[in-house]
């Protein structure tokens, strides 16, 4: 599940955009043959060529038949300073708070990965790796696009490019290109890459320090990351689907009842008839609504055959089930961090939902509910931007145990869990529920593997 072209198209650009405009191509060099980059970034031509075309018409390079790209800019150093100044300045928070959430995001991920290496895997890896281009995309930052590209999951991948692309520094950097033949090896330069990682942070802030006063930037907004995820259009449909899904799971719109008229529902939601008329014909697609003539559209107690072919079920399912991967890769070390750090009433308060959700025998709002709690309470601004937007991507699972369990099925399913959860929660047990989550996300991930594969190709697939 490899990103889409528009997606890449981005990334080719902004490298080079970068590093020309950053003065690290000087006037008059050539970038590296479309062949070269094409292999690097592992896109087709037409989108090598795309990129370079906006880059010819921003003024950076020219373009001739048959020849490598020239650089025509000429960067001046002390225009370049105050660019930097301006880019940086306002990222420094958030590129702590990345720097902040290895422990407990990057980390579980990079080591779940790892652990699939080999000294064969790492050979194929790194005969793949353009080690020639000096000024081409460094070979550890190749390597990490490879271990990621691994678990065959485009939404990580997604991630890991955005998180590059905020960063803007390693673009800059001459990261190690040692070859690594053995697992070992492998963990020992990934330390090393993320101990120069950390070092070049320092150096970064420093410098930044340095110009906030030179250039009078002290009262500089701050810009966080913010997650853009590659799906196909329509987006806001996607965005819509989900949260009347969870409108649904958490009782605001109950099985069995209609959902309001068009004209209402759209003004509630603050949306336009005909973003909404769509996000209803895929909820009904999904099987989870039906359209009657004349009375409306009813929230059904069971969900109905679900149209898996259509392209837009087609794409929510595969990020949901890539949300899900990444959502058991990470769980454990963010519960049991955001549990130890959150305030005892905050504690309390989430203890409490999972005290209401065992009386009503609602157990299966205990995705939303954690999610909640996670994206709302955990000090890590990554954490809680990629937990926000996860919460939307897994919300399309539920027509899928729905439908494989049933209603009566899927509140079962997370009942002994919940009760387990809240006598972990009752006893400040938070390692323990933080590693009942893992069990149970892990499960979830098998689970909905084996629904999905018999629709879905890319479902069939080892994430190893």
């Amino acid at each position: 599940m490899s990103l889409n072209e528009d997606a890449i198209y981005n990334l080719v650009y902004d490298f080079y955009d970068i590093r020309i405009s950053f003065g690290y191509y000087n006037y008059g060099e050539y970038l590296p043959a479309i062949p070269k980059i094409c292999s690097m970034f592992h896109v087709a031509a037409p989108t090598v060529r795309s990129a370079l075309s906006m880059l010819e018409e921003k003024g950076y390079i020219q373009m001739k038949p048959r020849n490598p790209a020239r650089v025509i800019y000429q960067a001046d150093q002390a225009k370049c300073r105050r660019e930097l100044a301006l880019y940086f300045v306002p990222r420094m928070a958030g590129i702590l708070d990345i720097c902040a959430s290895d422990a407990v995001f990057f980390g579980p991920i990079s080591d779940a990965l790892l652990c699939n290496l080999n000294e064969e895997i790492c050979e194929l890896i790194w005969e793949e790796i353009d080690q020639t281009d000096k000024k081409g995309l460094p070979a550890m930052l190749q390597f990490y696009c490879h271990i990621y590209g691994r678990i065959n999951n485009g939404l990580l991948s997604n991630l890991f490019w955005e998180i590059i692309r905020y960063t803007h520094f390693p673009y800059l950097m001459d990261l190690g290109t040692q070859k690594i033949e053995e697992t070992l090896k492998v963990r020992q330069a990934c330390s090393n890459f993320e101990q120069g990682f950390r070092l070049d942070v320092r150096r970064l802030m420093d410098f930044c320090e340095c110009v906030r006063s030179e250039y009078s930037l002290e009262n500089m907004e701050q810009q966080p990351f913010r997650w853009t995820i590659y799906r196909q259009r329509p987006q806001t449909c996607y965005t819509l689907v989900s949260r009347i899904i969870r409108m649904i799971n958490k009782g605001d719109y109950p099985m069995g009842s209609y959902l309001p008229s068009l004209p209402k529902m759209a003004k509630e939601l603050t949306v336009s008839e005909r973003t909404l008329r769509r996000s209803l014909s895929i909820l009904s697609s999904l099987g989870i609504t039906r359209s009657f003539q004349g009375k409306g559209t009813q929230v059904l107690n069971e969900v109905e055959q679900i149209e898996f072919e259509r392209s837009e079920v087609k794409e929510g399912l595969r990020l949901y089930f890539e949300a899900l991967q990444l959502f058991s890769m990470t769980v454990g070390q963010v519960a049991a961090y955001t549990l130890r750090v959150a305030k005892a009433e905050e504690r309390e308060a989430f203890e409490n939902q999972f005290a209401q959700m065992i009386d009503e025998g609602n157990s299966q709002r205990c995705f939303r509910i954690t999610l909640l709690f996670l994206s709302d309470k955990c000090p890590l601004k990554l954490v809680r931007e990629c937990y926000y937007q996860m919460m939307d991507l897994l919300a399309w699972g539920y027509s899928v145990f729905l439908s494989h369990l049933g209603a009566h099925g899927l509140r079962d399913k997370y009942k002994e869990f919940v009760k387990k959860g809240y006598r972990n929660l009752q006893e400040a047990d938070w390692q323990g529920f933080a590693e009942g989550w893992k069990t149970l996300v892990d499960k979830d991930v098998r689970e909905a593997r084996n629904i999905l594969s018999e629709y879905y190709e890319w479902a069939e697939k080892d994430e190893s």
